[in-house]
């Protein structure tokens, strides 16, 4: 199971990179937004092709950053008009009209990879299957009307109630 998140997780990123891209708001007195480009750089790197703008809240630049991927709200007014009140903060965007403010402050690349997988399925756009997958664990455990429509009696073999239970969850994870 756990081989099966982590393998559609994978897909997820990889396949986003396609549909989306990544706005990182940033201003120059904040010592955390080093730390948050370098997480976002290894990120482009890992995931060659996605998209991702640099978007400074105060006309400053971080050292590093590609000119060209550089943007500027001045007044910070789209970060405001996106709910951002801390900045270095990534936002999601998946265009025409799909935008997710994903994390705020320093985080890690695994942390920034997870964000990535959730907003993209809370926003609907990974693969539904994909998606269903990697979201096993919040599916729900076996229910009672999950066992009686097994037809678990508890007369049943070991062999048989494991039989019947790798049935209920083949069901829950759509195989």
């Amino acid at each position: 199971t756990l081989w099966q998140k982590y393998e559609a997780k994978k897909t997820i990123r990889a396949d986003i990179r396609k549909k989306a891209g990544l706005w990182m708001f940033f201003d120059n007195k904040s010592k955390r937004g080093n730390s948050k480009l370098e997480a976002v750089s290894m990120l482009q790197q890992k995931y060659r092709g996605m998209e991702i703008r640099f978007i400074s809240t105060d006309g400053g630049v971080i050292k590093g950053m590609p000119a060209d991927k550089i943007r500027f709200d001045h007044g910070a007014l789209k970060a405001r008009s996106l709910g951002i009140q801390i900045t270095p903060a990534i936002v999601l965007v998946a265009p025409p009209e799909k935008m997710g403010i994903i994390a705020h402050g320093a985080m890690s690349l695994s942390d920034l990879e997870e964000k990535i997988v959730t907003a993209s399925i809370d926003m609907k756009i990974a693969d539904p299957k994909l998606a269903q997958t990697a979201k096993m664990n919040e599916r729900g455990m076996i229910n009672r009307s999950d066992w009686e429509a097994a037809g678990i009696t508890g007369n049943e073999s070991t062999e048989e109630l494991a039989d019947k239970i790798y049935k209920i969850l083949g069901n829950k994870m759509g195989e």
